[in-house]
């Protein structure tokens, strides 16, 4: 838009204003680069204790690295000056030359000294105690279930307490907090991954099942560990390492399968074998290749549905109308009924009739209760 000038002063008017809008957004954006800088600076201000900290850790961690290689450097000779001791010579004072040469140092390579690891390096030991948990060099690594408990107690302590406190501070404007709570969430976190290392590095020699078994030995089915008042209980937890792998319902004929030698006559729920070829799967034992009557049983087709469920099959209503029939006479003494009873379970919880908490609470009171 062109604006006719017809006089000096309009002139003049018009190049002060513009001079004035020049000047203005030049303060504005001088004004937002130093707001820029000073944001940067306030902030390197306020993680400098951390960032000072984290450096600080980072320098003795490499010193004390240094001096284990150090160390391990001078090692072989240290080897080979006990190898060459004579006490001979030492007792009658006899120079060193006059002793036999021993035979030359083995090369570092071949040497293999015992190096001593604490397994509180690097975390903050108070924080942890600080916190109600054990530090690692005090938790009995032998006892792994001990060890995967605590490791889960971290986590949910880090998950349900911790966390929703960090949130509130943030929420709140609390700085200074939440970085107290990180810090700490932080340091919780590298206790958990240690403990799961040091479960790892104790973990106990497990003495496998053989081809013709597939049984378990105690609490331990191949390379899964099973608890079985659990599993007698009606419910599956496998654990390998420490970490959940299936859970499932657990019928009267699974229980069998997994602690007892296979029997001809015995009756294993459609289910029951899915579960235990899954299992058998999981534990790393031979799936192919056994010539046991178990191995023949996971391989084999499916066995038919019991002949009284085609007609309740697809109606829940009268599926729990058969199941209450069956409990009843249970209840009055009749046997046999277990597997009919396991596979109506099994059928209602498949189709979402009943949830999986319920089936397996279903199958402990029915099947072991009565």
């Amino acid at each position: 838009m062109w604006v006719p000038v017809k006089a000096e002063q309009d002139r003049d008017a018009l190049a002060q204003e513009y001079l004035t809008r020049r000047n203005r957004l030049r303060q504005r954006f001088e004004d937002e680069r130093l707001g820029k800088v000073t944001l940067l600076d306030e902030a390197s201000k306020f993680f400098k204790p951390i960032t000072s900290a984290v450096s600080k850790a980072h320098q003795q961690e490499t010193a004390e690295v240094k001096k284990v290689t150090d160390a391990l450097e001078r090692l072989p000779a240290q080897i080979a000056t006990e190898a060459n001791f004579n006490p001979i010579a030492a007792l009658f004072g006899e120079p060193e030359a006059a002793v036999a040469s021993a035979p030359p140092a083995l090369p570092a390579a071949a040497a293999k000294p015992t190096i001593t690891v604490n397994p509180d390096h690097a975390l903050n030991v108070e924080l942890i105690k600080l916190h109600g948990f054990t530090p690692p060099s005090e938790l009995d690594t032998s006892d792994p279930i001990a060890v995967r408990d605590a490791a889960e107690a971290v986590n949910v302590y880090n998950q349900y307490s911790l966390g929703p406190k960090k949130q509130k501070a943030k929420r709140e404007g609390d700085a200074r907090e939440s970085a107290r709570l990180d810090t700490a969430i932080k340091a919780l976190a590298a206790y958990r991954e240690r403990i799961r290392m040091l479960l790892e590095g104790h973990k106990i020699s497990k003495q496998k099942a053989t081809g013709n078994g597939l049984k378990m030995q105690g609490r331990q089915f191949g390379d899964l560990e099973i608890d079985p008042v659990l599993l007698k209980a009606g419910k599956l937890r496998a654990f390998d390492n420490g970490k959940l792998v299936l859970e499932a319902p657990a019928d009267e004929s699974l229980y069998n399968l997994l602690t007892k030698r296979f029997i001809q006559s015995n009756q294993y729920t459609p289910q029951a074998v899915k579960t235990f070829k899954e299992l058998v799967e999981l534990a790393g034992l031979p799936l192919h290749g056994g010539k046991s009557k178990k191995h023949k049983l996971i391989h084999a087709d499916p066995a038919p549905a019991p002949a009284v469920l085609p007609q309740f099959y697809n109606d829940p209503d009268q599926l729990v109308e058969r199941l209450h029939l069956l409990v009843a006479s249970k209840q009055a003494g009749n046997t046999g009924l277990d597997n009919e009873i396991s596979a109506i379970l099994d059928e209602l919880m498949r189709t979402g009739a009943i949830p999986k908490d319920l089936a397996v609470q279903l199958n402990r009171s029915l099947l072991m209760c009565i």
